[in-house]
């Protein structure tokens, strides 16, 4: 005699009426990850542009510290463009009046890249233009940061 008790009958109707995802119901599925995604990813993106450019002002302002303990160990003068900001790390040839360091090493923007140091400035009433060449890694554009 055959078991047809009411649990044995229930699972063997289970059973037979799975059913999987359409392949419409996956393209939907997707199509709304890619629209999520699609506002998503820019506004990250953003975000980590803005960070590294905020931390390269911030090594801006420490360059900048290190400069002026430098032209107050020289009478008030900054160092020459020629020099550059490797002085701040190692004394020039004979230069006595160096009391450095006066950074642990010379530091480069959030990018990586150096910066441009110059002095005399080609700004008016500044001492030295201090320049990073920004997010495009290229001088002369809108994005560059100086002091």
């Amino acid at each position: 005699m055959k078991n047809s008790s009411p649990t044995s009958i229930r699972s063997k109707h289970l059973t037979s009426h799975k059913r999987g995802f359409t392949l419409l119901e996956v393209l939907l599925v997707l199509g709304i990850l890619a629209v999520i995604m699609g506002l998503l990813v820019p506004r990250l993106t953003n975000r980590q542009r803005d960070a590294k450019i905020e931390a390269t002002k911030i090594s801006m302002q420490g360059l900048k510290q290190a400069l002026q303990l430098y032209a107050l160990d020289h009478d008030g003068e900054f160092p020459k463009t020629t020099e550059g900001l490797v002085v701040l790390n190692e004394p020039k040839s004979r230069d006595k009046k160096w009391k450095g360091p006066y950074l642990e090493k010379t530091p480069v923007d959030a990018w990586d890249q150096p910066f441009t140091y110059r002095n005399p400035s080609s700004t008016p009433r500044k001492t030295f233009d201090l320049v990073s060449s920004g997010p495009d890694l290229t001088m002369g554009t809108e994005d560059d940061i100086a002091n």
